[in-house]
């Protein structure tokens, strides 16, 4: 397969075509032989990508850009008035993750991951540095998803210095010399890492820093080839409405966005033996299962539940966002 030409010239039968894309930007046109009923209402689309999330707010605020999935935390408190009827606030199908890589020696042990987690304090992160606009994760699966069962890490996802200084000392000590929590700088990451990777620090005694990256392609791109030495933030948004989404892709060996290493047999064999199974209800235990069995590896930390925080400008009418928090482009009308 021509990959690069691929990327240059994506194929598909949506509403839209890609007719030019580089590191800037990427301009789409309505395709006019689309089959499907829900025909895009605008002739262009262009997505932009910013490096900074506040120049992209301000743009909206200018008019100069006319919807942004995710504000800035710095603007959680103002965005309702900036934009009074123009904003969306809800649950979405996502959750933010720290992916360890259990490739590298000094984080091989469950317990040493483990201990990371229980030094991470979710509900002040949600509370501090969120506005109360997330909620702390305590498993895999977002709540809005058909088979996702409460409290499925327990104490292992529970803020616990103490226990987790002990566990960490059980495993031998932390074997590195710092960790370094890398972030994408393009998304609204920075404030909520730097404030995992200082409780971390005071709770275990180890030197941790959170480390920023220019954007989100370059994590997935030095993921995607088991680069990283070190955690990163990993998050997950549903491609369809099932548990199974949030843990097959992930955390099955050879998975397709299995990106730190893990592999455990046993839960490949649960994971196959819920994807067997006919019955939803009785499908959904299975893979509630291998959740739990998952989380006693602790190979990525659950970190937050988002609930999303959308604007849009003046210029355009008829905005939705859907389950996933994506926009429904063929929804959107220009004014």
């Amino acid at each position: 397969t021509n990959r690069a030409g691929y990327e240059k010239s994506p194929v598909g039968n949506g509403p839209f075509k890609v007719t030019s894309t580089n590191t800037q930007e990427t301009k789409m046109q309505r395709f006019a032989e689309y089959s499907g009923e829900d025909k895009a209402r605008v002739e262009k689309l262009t997505w932009r990508y910013y490096s900074n999330d506040l120049t992209a707010y301000r743009d909206i605020q200018a008019g100069k850009l006319d919807f942004m999935d995710q504000i800035p935390v710095s603007r959680l408190a103002t965005y309702k008035s900036d934009f009074s009827d123009r904003n969306f606030n809800d649950a979405v199908a996502s959750i933010q993750q720290i992916a360890i890589p259990v490739y590298r020696p000094e984080y091989s042990d469950p317990r040493v991951r483990k201990a990371i987690s229980m030094s991470i304090n979710r509900k002040e992160i949600a509370e501090e540095i969120f506005s109360g606009t997330r909620d702390a994760a305590m498993g895999y699966v977002s709540p809005t998803i058909d088979g996702y069962i409460s409290d499925q890490c327990g104490e292992a996802c529970v803020y616990d210095p103490a226990a987790a200084k002990r566990l960490l000392n059980q495993a031998g000590g932390f074997q590195g010399e710092k960790i370094e929590l890398w972030y994408n700088n393009d998304g609204p990451h920075k404030d909520w890492i730097e404030a995992m990777a200082s409780q971390i620090q005071d709770s275990l005694g180890v030197p941790t820093v959170a480390q920023g990256t220019e954007n989100f392609a370059d994590i997935r791109s030095r993921a995607n080839a088991l680069e990283f030495e070190q955690p990163y933030r990993s998050g997950w948004q549903a491609a369809y409405p099932s548990i199974e989404n949030f843990l097959n892709p992930i955390f099955r060996t050879g998975g397709s966005s299995n990106d730190n290493g893990y592999s455990n047999p046993a839960v490949d064999e649960k994971l196959a033996e819920a994807d067997r199974t006919v019955d939803i209800d009785e499908a959904n235990a299975l893979y509630q299962e291998a959740e739990k069995m998952i989380l006693q590896d602790m190979p990525v930390i659950p970190g937050l539940y988002i609930k999303q925080q959308s604007v849009w400008s003046d210029n355009v009418k008829n905005v939705m966002v859907d389950w996933k928090g994506d926009l429904v482009v063929t929804s959107i009308e220009v004014k």
